[in-house]
């Protein structure tokens, strides 16, 4: 078993589901074979095979925080939010103070649709771990879409360190600027989105906007630049 966990963390899957398989052959039952087969399941993206396979971990006390966030990370890429939601709140009975834990409940409760208690879990996963920069990300764009520029602006900032290189995150930044009348800012991070990704169409139709939109020769280029790259945009533009 030894073997097949170093395997896994070298990130030699197949090799830890075969180590896995043979110590299977041997002790059938072996509740942290079948664990690590879900997980090596759950990592090639055969998620309802990891599901099936954790039916054969019940008595092992040890494995119960870890299966039931690896339970509720594959619900969630299935699609099945419902039971992904009641895995991580199982989860949390276990580890109360898991950011990474509280940072998916969130994003499953936001699938949900529940926005507040999406904003809660998110807000717990970065008070508890401040460096968790998707979680800062996810929070920011949702205080964004509340209206919310200067708080959103605060989070984005503190996952900008970790996610420098991520075109959405120079793309919110540059919302949150233009949203608090700092055009200067909201430019200059448009701009890098842009680099980092050429062909984002909203993050050029943004800068077009907040360069002077179609009466300003830079705010043209960009908004052509936009529209080449996604025609649909035009109907923001005469909503606008």
């Amino acid at each position: 078993m030894a073997e097949a966990w170093s395997a896994w963390s070298d990130g030699k899957i197949k090799s830890a589901d075969t180590l896995a398989v043979k110590l299977l052959k041997v002790i059938p039952q072996h509740e942290h074979a079948w664990f690590l087969r879900g997980l090596c399941s759950a990592r090639l993206g055969k998620h309802a095979q990891a599901i099936k396979q954790w039916e054969h971990v019940q008595h092992s006390p040890d494995l119960l925080p870890p299966l039931t966030q690896s339970k509720g990370v594959s619900y969630l890429s299935l699609g099945q939010t419902d039971l992904a939601v009641q895995q991580f709140q199982q989860a949390l009975l276990y580890t109360p103070d898991h950011a990474q834990c509280h940072y998916l409940l969130g994003m499953a409760t936001k699938l949900q649709g529940d926005l507040a208690e999406a904003q809660r879990s998110l807000r717990r996963a970065v008070l508890l771990d401040p460096q968790l920069a998707h979680a800062q990300f996810e929070l920011g764009a949702l205080l964004l879409q509340a209206g919310d520029a200067q708080r959103a602006l605060n989070h984005f900032k503190a996952a900008s360190p970790h996610l420098p290189n991520a075109p959405e995150l120079h793309n919110n930044l540059g919302l949150c600027y233009q949203g608090l009348g700092q055009t200067a800012n909201a430019v200059s991070s448009y701009r890098k989105a842009v680099e980092l990704q050429p062909n984002y169409a909203e993050a050029w139709f943004n800068l077009g906007m907040c360069q002077g939109g179609p009466d300003a020769p830079e705010g043209q280029h960009a908004l052509a630049k936009a529209f080449e790259l996604n025609p649909e945009l035009k109907a923001a533009l005469n909503n606008a």
